[in-house]
């Protein structure tokens, strides 16, 4: 068993050039923690930790450590009949997009596809939707809730710090390609021009906006579909490389590395053909601060029609956050 998944890794990491960034997480058992399981660390805050592995229901979220459960969470509750089958839009509150953690391609049981399109019973789609969670990894489980048809589009509040903030935010169009001969791997198309994806039958659309704007788009969601980590507050980093090839970089970004220095104003650190990746997110904000960027974000929350279904996740993980904030920013969201 060990040699077949390392084979299956290795496979997936020369296609994709991630190698071990590919590597799948594994779980001990089935089912969902509970607040038995969860962490707690010593901090002066008394606030409750997420369970180590799964999600809970607390303070109105399905609340988590990893964010790779929210795939399993919010498809669940479509499957509940808490919000549509279909055509959703998510608001995603959080310092990473989520979408796609790789360099274009991922894996994922065929099974997933169109999941929630095609006649299967609860009992199997709830059991493929819990396996393909335990194998995503917290920067990819969007993707894979387009896939299973849950969503069309994501508006992604980046937060005001973010260096990739854009005077106009931009759109973003996602679709999914089967890898020849491979059908448990697929290629993630990206392209900011939608023409560019012609010939796409479905494509995910990531608007990239400030959290005041959530509010624009609001009379036009048929749900609310509410996502949260709290790593939008202050974050220690995304977990992207620190320093990376400048031709590489070029090549997956699209554009040269000299734009985020003409756009930014910043210069880029630079050795040899190697640079720091300005895409690696690190700020610690002052409490003040948080406190701050919160109330803004718990306003909007609380302007959200409340007679619409609507299915609501947090997400919280120490990988993100500073270790003496945790606790101050999980009370002051839920407070």
């Amino acid at each position: 068993m060990l040699q077949e998944r390392h084979t299956r890794r290795k496979f997936l990491g020369d296609i994709a050039r991630l190698g071990a960034g590919l590597a799948l997480s594994h779980y001990p058992i089935l089912g969902y923690g509970s607040q038995d399981t969860r962490q707690k660390l010593e901090t002066p805050y008394d606030a409750p930790q997420p369970p180590l592995d799964g999600y809970v229901e607390f303070g109105g979220y399905n609340y988590m450590r990893k964010h790779n459960w929210a795939l399993n969470a919010l498809i669940k509750d479509a499957l509940d009949g808490k919000i549509p089958l279909a055509q959703n839009t998510l608001i995603h509150i959080d310092a990473h997009h989520d979408v796609c953690d790789t360099l274009g391609c991922m894996e994922m049981s065929k099974d997933v596809m169109n999941l929630l399109k095609e006649p299967t019973s609860y009992e199997k789609m709830l059991g493929v939707i819990e396996e393909e969670t335990r194998k995503t990894s917290p920067g990819e489980w969007l993707i894979k809730l387009f896939a299973a048809g849950l969503i069309n589009e994501v508006l992604w509040a980046r937060p005001q710090w973010d260096f990739r903030e854009r005077d106009q935010p931009p759109e973003t169009f996602y679709t999914l390609e089967q890898w020849p001969g491979a059908d448990h791997i697929y290629k993630v198309i990206r392209s900011r021009i939608k023409a560019e994806m012609k010939g796409a039958k479905n494509l995910l659309t990531v608007r990239e906006i400030s959290a005041e704007e959530i509010l624009r788009h609001a009379d036009r969601l048929g749900a609310i579909l509410y996502d949260a980590d709290l790593d939008y507050f202050s974050c220690c980093g995304q977990g992207a490389p620190e320093w990376v090839n400048i031709r590489e970089f070029e090549r997956v970004e699209k554009v040269p590395a000299d734009w985020y220095e003409l756009r930014y104003g910043k210069r880029l650190e630079r050795q040899g053909d190697i640079m720091r990746n300005p895409l690696r997110k690190v700020y610690k904000a002052s409490l003040p601060e948080i406190e701050r960027e919160m109330s803004v974000i718990k306003d909007v929350e609380k302007a959200l029609p409340k007679d619409r279904p609507s299915s609501r996740t947090l997400a919280v993980s120490p990988d993100f956050l500073f270790s003496d904030q945790q606790d101050f920013i999980i009370e002051s969201f839920l407070g």
